[in-house]
């Protein structure tokens, strides 16, 4: 290979959308590649491990790498606050709008089957599964039925999406940690799960609530006032080895938290709660009440 050639070809290349290269080096983003939130926390996450890695193995100092780790790590669990949030508060609305919600669920299933339908008709207009040209006119027909019925109750759909979602509430736009944690602390109570799973990474994210609210201290040596950020805190040495040991930690229960969430927000779409028990409690009343050929006998007396 001629670096030379290659440097000065790569100088002259854009970074962006310029396919070729060795594939290692190749980031697919945005719509590319089911990109998602999720990849970019994951990058964030990989970044701590790889810089304190770099450390624990005498690659690179403490020094100039603390900013750029506390930053992948307060940045990682801004990021997970914000998942955390926004499940809850789905199913915070959807619990506050039941009867709306089973409505939207219905119409929902009503319009998989009709585009279902609608899909069936095109493959056999398409593919010239009909018999004859009225039998082509007659599918045509058909999908336009199908169609109109569908746009309307997509029509349905909108509407009731807007009474239990609003018109589409967008992600808080805040970088303060502690006001995260409390917009949680405020509704979590929606599920008990929720409160016991969220009240363990407390204790873990109490350095992180109040040290940069603005999510900038980690980036600059001075705030926006012009005075050492560091200095300001009273803080002079930070102890990367302990920051990684809690990090992987908050992670690992973050991630715990991640996957339960997803996992009640299926629960709470079928519709097995109540007003004030979730399905998991009533399953625990279920199994204190009597047989059903002992219960007659034992409430009789």
């Amino acid at each position: 290979m001629d670096k030379a050639n290659d440097k000065e070809r790569y100088l002259k290349s854009s970074p962006f959308n310029t396919v070729g290269g060795d594939t290692k080096f190749t980031a697919c983003v945005g719509t590319n590649g089911g990109y998602t939130q999720f990849t970019i926390n994951t990058g964030f996450k990989d970044a701590v491990n790889t810089l304190v890695g770099s450390i624990d193995n005498y690659e690179n100092c403490a020094d100039p790498l603390v900013y750029p780790i506390l930053f992948c790590i307060r940045h990682s669990i801004e990021l997970c606050l914000k998942e955390a949030l926004a499940y809850i508060k789905y199913i915070v609305k959807i619990k506050s709008k039941n009867a709306t919600f089973r409505k939207l669920m219905k119409a929902s299933k009503i319009n998989a089957k009709l585009e279902e339908r609608c899909d069936n008709c095109n493959l056999v207009i398409s593919k010239g599964m009909a018999r004859n040209f009225d039998e082509v006119e007659r599918f045509k027909r058909k999908k336009t039925i199908i169609q109109n019925r569908s746009i309307k109750i997509k029509n349905i759909m909108d509407l009731l999406n807007k009474e239990i979602f609003g018109d589409g509430e967008r992600e808080k736009y805040t970088h303060d940690i502690d006001e995260l944690v409390e917009d949680i602390i405020k509704i979590y109570e929606v599920d008990d799960r929720i409160k016991e799973a969220f009240d363990k990474l407390l204790p873990l994210l109490r350095e992180y609530r109040n040290i940069d609210p603005d999510g900038a201290a980690f980036r600059y040596l001075n705030d926006k006032n012009g005075s050492p950020f560091f200095e300001t805190k009273k803080i002079s040495i930070v102890r990367i080895d302990i920051l990684a040991i809690q990090f992987e930690e908050i992670s690992k229960l973050f991630d715990e938290l991640g996957w339960f969430l997803f996992y009640i927000t299926k629960e709470y779409n079928t519709f097995t709660y109540t007003k004030a028990l979730s399905r998991q409690q009533i399953e625990k009343i279920s199994k204190t009440l009597p047989s059903p050929e002992n219960f007659a006998k034992k409430y009789q007396k």
